[in-house]
């Protein structure tokens, strides 16, 4: 998990790497589907191999993490893949017979893939914007159970104290995803604005304009409403930078055609 966290975060996305961004997303979402299998009220004896593992991470890794997926979200890179064939040729050399089959069979293996990938439209061009914000959402909202023992002292009946118990209670950990997304802060404020503040590990540094925009476009999307919703009520920045924008209309418009019921609208 730790190779996995340190190549999406260091690794930018380009053309030839834009395959392996998306299979290494997907392979975290089943991952960490695995929790599932519990029930909605996890307990102590719950546990989720990858996401602890990836709970378990140094503060700067997460960090670095946060903000690649905020970025894949903000972007939206489209796929690379085009209609032309694949081929396997070096230039300057005249192609063998074994290339030109090696040619023949990967033009056939990747051909239900270029042609869904050609007639999807923008749902699949943006897989790996949503393949993002679905693995920022669960490593946001995932919550560990820990068992701790609490002391506590018995009084007898005369009110002389007696031996200390000690008492099995139960709680949930801290989220370091979290934390780094509550500490968000814009990339267009000074770093003068944010010395001397507390926070957790290395900062998120993100274009709060660029991420506003991107949720006022999306906001028929679920996972975009709930990352609208994870950032004003989580990260106090946000939420100021939204209330000094002018344009609100940008969210307010949307979520009034998408919730007609609302009389305020």
């Amino acid at each position: 998990m730790h190779n996995v966290l340190s190549f999406i975060s260091s690794v930018d996305v380009s053309p030839n790497t834009y395959l392996l961004h998306q299979e290494l997303l997907n392979f975290m979402l089943v991952a960490m589907s695995t929790q599932l299998l519990y029930g909605p009220s996890p307990g102590p004896a719950d546990i989720n191999p990858f996401i602890d593992a990836a709970m378990d991470q140094d503060s700067s890794l997460v960090s670095l993490v946060v903000r690649r997926l905020l970025l894949n979200y903000i972007m939206q890179p489209r796929t690379p893949f085009s209609n032309s064939s694949y081929q396997v040729f070096y230039e300057g050399r005249q192609p063998g017979i074994l290339q030109r089959v090696g040619s023949a069979a990967a033009n056939f293996v990747l051909l239900p893939f270029s042609y869904l990938v050609s007639s999807s439209g923008e749902g699949l061009r943006n897989s790996l914007a949503g393949h993002s914000v679905h693995v920022l959402l669960v490593l946001n909202y995932y919550r560990k159970c820990v068992v701790g023992e609490k002391s506590t002292t018995d009084k007898s009946d005369d009110g002389a104290p007696s031996d200390s118990l000690s008492k099995v209670h139960t709680y949930f950990s801290d989220n370091p995803y979290c934390k780094a997304l509550e500490n968000a802060r814009d990339i267009e404020l000074d770093h003068a604005d944010v010395e001397g503040a507390v926070i957790y590990g290395s900062l998120v540094r993100v274009p709060f304009a660029s991420l506003f925009d991107t949720l006022g476009m999306f906001l028929t999307d679920e996972s975009a409403v709930l990352l609208l919703y994870t950032m004003v009520h989580g990260n106090s920045n946000f939420l100021e930078y939204v209330l000094v924008r002018t344009d609100l209309d940008t969210l307010v418009r949307i979520i009034c055609l998408t919730s007609p019921s609302l009389i305020v609208c």
